[in-house]
């Protein structure tokens, strides 16, 4: 683990008024101890449109970098957890 990078696919929720994204996991295992240790992050989202013609791929991709807070507060908890589930019902 150590000076070792990690990646893994996470569902999230873009809050644009807070500019900020929303990530849903256990409560323990492997991305918390990482994130734990190195708070840095790094990550890539795509809206996949699929094949539009003959030989044409639409797609849709942001590439971001912050720092990843754990939430402690239940009612900021709640509002992360609107987030997510208003972005998967799009």
């Amino acid at each position: 683990m150590e000076g070792e990078p990690y990646l893994v696919a996470l569902s999230h929720g873009y809050d644009q008024t807070r500019n900020c994204l929303y990530f849903h996991c256990a409560p323990e295992g492997k991305k918390l101890i990482y994130a734990k240790a190195n708070p840095k992050v790094w990550g890539q989202a795509v809206l996949d449109f699929g094949v539009t013609q003959e030989c044409d791929y639409a797609y849709s991709s942001v590439h971001f970098n912050g720092k990843l807070s754990l939430i402690t507060d239940l009612n900021e908890k709640k509002h992360g957890m609107e987030v997510l589930i208003r972005q998967a019902s799009l």
